[in-house]
This record gives structure tokens, sequence and C-alpha cells, in this order.
């Protein structure tokens, strides 16, 4: 073989190379752009769900102020406000829906659900949930729950709330995210030290994300207490 052949073999090698290592570089910087893409969605997500429960909650103590709305007037009933509701229609609340949380002339908050990539279930209220240190140790808060977050969406939620990695917290049965408002409270399920075998992490805060494994077969759950009682 010549020295011209084998000067070009080597050429055409090293070209293969680093094209190989262009390639390299550019599959890697893909796969980065792409986790940096899902941590952004994901703090999208997470921000979007708090806002909301904040929303709710914000909604909840308009309706108390200004239409004089008890605790158990309060109503999530969602359109159409017939009645067909089976969820979430209170008899308690006024005909007028002025206690409703989701009506123009009530709380006039638009009713949301989750992104598919947050969670495959509804929120849920529900007033047989409990926090230890927060309102009554021996009634349920009024509460906004979120079931079947991810372990790293549960663990930003609580970063962002300045709590510490999401801690297993036993709950009696699955009332908490099972059992909707109508109207009535109940202590059926709740989070703490005061609660069971809780975690006293949660102890005294109004939101938090936990893992649960006694009522399930093991999820992680983000709660917002709506109002203290």
């Amino acid at each position: 073989m010549s020295k011209s052949q084998s000067g070009s073999i080597l050429f055409y090698i090293l070209i293969a190379v680093a094209l190989f290592a262009a390639l390299s570089y550019a599959v890697s910087s893909m796969m980065r752009g792409g986790a940096e893409i899902g941590e952004q969605k994901d703090s999208i997500l997470i921000d979007g769900t708090l806002e909301y429960a904040r929303n709710v909650k914000q909604a909840i103590q308009t309706l108390r102020i200004s239409n004089s709305c008890s605790d158990d007037e309060i109503s999530f009933e969602r359109s159409p406000f017939d009645g067909s509701d089976a969820d979430y229609t209170n008899a308690s609340a006024p005909t007028d829906f002025s206690c409703h949380v989701f009506h123009p002339q009530g709380g006039g908050l638009g009713y949301s659900t989750p992104d598919e990539d947050l969670s495959d279930y509804n929120y849920v209220f529900t007033g047989v949930f409990g926090v230890t240190d927060f309102g009554s140790n021996s009634s349920g808060e009024l509460s906004f729950i979120l079931r079947g977050v991810s372990l790293d969406q549960c663990t930003k939620i609580n970063t962002k709330l300045g709590l510490g990695a999401p801690q297993s917290d036993d709950t009696a049965n699955t009332n908490f995210f099972t059992v909707t408002f109508a109207g009535s409270f109940a202590l059926d399920g709740g989070i703490g030290s005061g609660m069971g075998s809780g975690d006293a992490m949660y102890d005294g805060h109004a939101a938090g994300c936990f893992y649960e494994d006694n009522a399930t077969t093991g999820e992680y759950f983000f709660y917002q207490v709506l109002l203290p009682r």
C-alpha cells in the first residue's frame, strides 16, 4: 500500500471519529434538553396546582366573608348545577348558589382538573382529612387532595412549600380521598404525629405532599387545607 493510500485511509478514519463524536454530543445535548424540558414542565404543572388550591381556598374565604356562608353550606357542585353532581351536591347550600365555589353567583371560580402528566385522578374536596396541630385534632378540615403524583413531583412540591423529602404517613382508611364534601365533617384520615403513626414533619402545615401505604398499595398525595376547623 502506498503512503498516499495510507494517508487517505487515516484521513477518513479521523473524519469518522469526528463525526461520531459530533453525533454523540448532539444526542447527549438532546437528552439533556429533553430532561430540562421535562423539569420545566413539572415545575409549571406543580405551580399551577399549588396556585389552583390557593385560589379555591381564597374563594371559600370570600364566600364566608362576603356571602356569610357557614362551613356546612360550602358547595363544590359542578356545572350544570342541577343536583346531578352526585359527588358534591350539598343540600345545605343556599338555593341561590351564593355558597357555590364554582358558580358565577358564588365563588365564580372555574372548575379544573389536573394535567395527565401530573395525575390520572381528579382533585378531591373532602371534609374528613385532618392535619395535626392545624385546626382541630379531633375533626376533619375542609381539604383539597390530589392523588397519584410521582415521587419526584411530590419532592418538588415539598421543596416549594419549605418541607423536607416526602415521609410515609399512615391513614386509617381511604376516606380522605374518596369521601367528597357534601356539607358534613368527620375525622376519617389524616397526617402528622397526632394522627395514628404519622410523621411530625407535617404537624401544623396547611399544605404538603406525603407517601401513604396503608390505605393504598403505596401512593403520593398532595394536600391543601382549605378551611381549618
